[in-house]
């Protein structure tokens, strides 16, 4: 896929990483959506025209109710040093497995995130949604899973608007954006 840099005027191929397949574990990688530009991470180097991504170390895992969680021992044992959770879609979806796994995990002595897979429409609500059962505490991690969907996302102006709505209630830049698809939609 070949992208435009309005900034630098450089055009360059972007290379992804292998889409995530049904029932999979996706890698999290976190990005920064500042006004409308998503900056490529500085571990990243852009060498004759193509942004060539570091090597990935997992060590995070991003799951949801349709993931076997069989031993969150074995989990950490592997190297996993933390997990972000779906908690919400939409305004009226919860994954009803986060609330137990959130325990679990915590007791096992993980990292915890919860992550709202976003819809278009009424941000306030979904973030209102999202923080009512993700709960507003010092040690979550909160992701906005900003993805392609045949019924359609959040909009660039959403999804900056729900990461503000979010920093107000638990604090600054805690909030970040997962992505698989959407972030493409944007002209560098």
């Amino acid at each position: 896929m070949s992208r435009h840099c309005r900034r630098s005027g450089v055009q360059f191929k972007v290379e992804a990483t292998p889409a995530r397949t049904r029932g999979q574990a996706a890698v999290w990688v976190p990005l920064t959506l500042s006004d409308r530009f998503v900056r490529r991470r500085s571990r990243d180097r852009l060498t004759n025209g193509v942004v060539q991504m570091t090597t990935i170390n997992r060590k995070v895992i991003d799951i949801y109710h349709g993931n076997s969680v069989n031993s969150w021992s074995a989990i950490k044992a592997a190297g996993i040093l933390g997990v972000i959770h779906k908690a919400t879609e939409g305004t009226a979806n919860v994954d009803s497995k986060y609330a137990d796994r959130k325990i679990q995990a915590l007791n096992t002595g993980l990292l915890w995130g919860a992550y709202h897979f976003a819809h278009a429409g009424n941000v306030q609500a979904q973030v209102d949604h999202f923080l009512s059962v993700a709960g507003i505490d010092d040690q979550t991690l909160y992701a906005l899973d900003w993805e392609d969907t045949p019924a359609g996302t959040m909009s660039l102006g959403e999804a900056h608007q729900f990461l503000q709505l979010v920093d107000q209630k638990v604090g600054a830049n805690r909030c970040v954006v997962y992505s698989e698809n959407s972030i493409n939609l944007i002209d560098y």
